[in-house]
């Protein structure tokens, strides 16, 4: 799943950034692979309490499993970064202000209006899932049976719903604010929850 979801999002990334015509038989793959994105959270959130619940339980495996998410996301993510600073430049222009420069490198930018979509292309999903894994043990320590998953769900497909409300009408950095924001998503991580106690 997690394959599919990744090959999905390439894909309907492939078709939209250089707005091709697809051939009118192939019509469900910029209708529908975004949604790999969302499918992407449910098994991430399914496969890490499938790794990890029960087992961090002392500070040292508290240690080991933020140092194991920063390894698997952060070297590419600054070459990325490095690569994004000529690049903006021949492409736009343009140049990387050191605050959102910062804010990235920390992975904080999915909590900075301003910064939530990241400068990387498409780097708000990445945003999104640091900020998950941020609270994941947390989350491991309360979620911890079908009912508790179920109530977790409904209280996240709650606050998505009342966040999108509060930014209906907004315009500008406050829309993209409001679209990729963890609480946007985070009933996407919830399901994936409910289905691993399922």
């Amino acid at each position: 799943m997690r394959c599919y979801a990744a090959i999905s999002i390439v894909l309907v990334h492939l078709i939209a950034l250089p707005q091709l015509q697809v051939p009118s038989y192939l019509w469900f793959v910029p209708a529908h692979f975004g949604n790999g994105v969302p499918l992407f959270y449910i098994v991430s959130a399914f496969g890490l309490f499938v790794g990890y619940s029960g087992r961090i339980g002392r500070r040292q495996e508290l240690r080991e499993f933020y140092l194991r998410r920063f390894l698997r996301i952060a070297p590419l993510f600054y070459f990325m970064m490095l690569i994004y600073i000529p690049f903006c430049r021949a492409m736009w222009g343009t140049t990387i202000p050191l605050s959102q420069f910062v804010s990235s490198a920390l992975f904080v930018f999915n909590f900075v209006p301003n910064h939530v979509t990241g400068f990387v292309m498409a780097s708000w999903s990445i945003g999104v899932e640091m900020a998950f894994y941020a609270i994941l043990p947390l989350l491991l320590f309360a979620i911890t049976g079908l009912a508790r998953s179920v109530m977790f769900l409904a209280v996240a497909v709650f606050l998505a719903a009342n966040w999108a409300l509060a930014f209906q009408g907004t315009e500008g950095v406050l829309a993209l604010f409001s679209q990729f924001s963890l609480m946007a998503h985070l009933f996407y991580f919830a399901a994936g929850i409910a289905g691993y106690y399922v």
